[in-house]
Formats: structure tokens, sequence, C-alpha cells
């Protein structure tokens, strides 16, 4: 699945072509919740299930973080961070 992204119905159309794959197109303001609500809809409606998310809206760790923990790591990214992240849109 594509969210937001400039000529995403064509790029999912031909991602589901050549790898012949599901694959749809759609767009999701990630600061309104109702926006959310919409999107994971249409995404059970579709698939019938979510299995990952790829969050590609925020910073970048391995540029932005002046610590020393590498926070590109999932496992290593505080929580204060990400909400600050979605805070801040």
């Amino acid at each position: 699945m594509l969210v937001d992204v400039a000529e995403a119905d064509g790029e999912a159309a031909d991602l589901a072509r050549r790898h012949n794959v599901p694959a749809m197109a759609c767009q999701c303001n990630i600061t309104q919740p109702e926006s959310v609500r919409r999107l994971l809809k249409q995404i059970l409606e579709r698939f019938g299930r979510l299995d990952i998310l790829i969050n590609n809206a925020a910073n970048n760790p391995k540029m932005e973080s002046s610590s020393e923990v590498n926070f590109s790591r999932l496992e290593n990214f505080p929580v204060e961070q990400w909400h600050a992240d979605l805070a801040s849109v």
C-alpha cells in the first residue's frame, strides 16, 4: 500500500502488475484521527488485516539525533520523540 504519494494510483497499479500482489493507493492526514480511522477501514475492507506500518513522515534519526543511542532502530526510538514528531505536524 502507498499512502499519500504523488501519482500513487499509477505506482500501485504498476507494483501490483510487476509483482503480482494486491496494491492500492490512498491518502491520509496522520494528524487527523478521523482520517487515520478512514484509512484503516479502507485497508481492512480491502485486505482484511494490517501486518506492517512504516512511518516515513518524521525526522531522520540517523541524521538528526545528537544522542549516542541509534534511534534508527525501532526498539531504541524514544516514545517521547515519537509523540513530539506527531505533535509537530
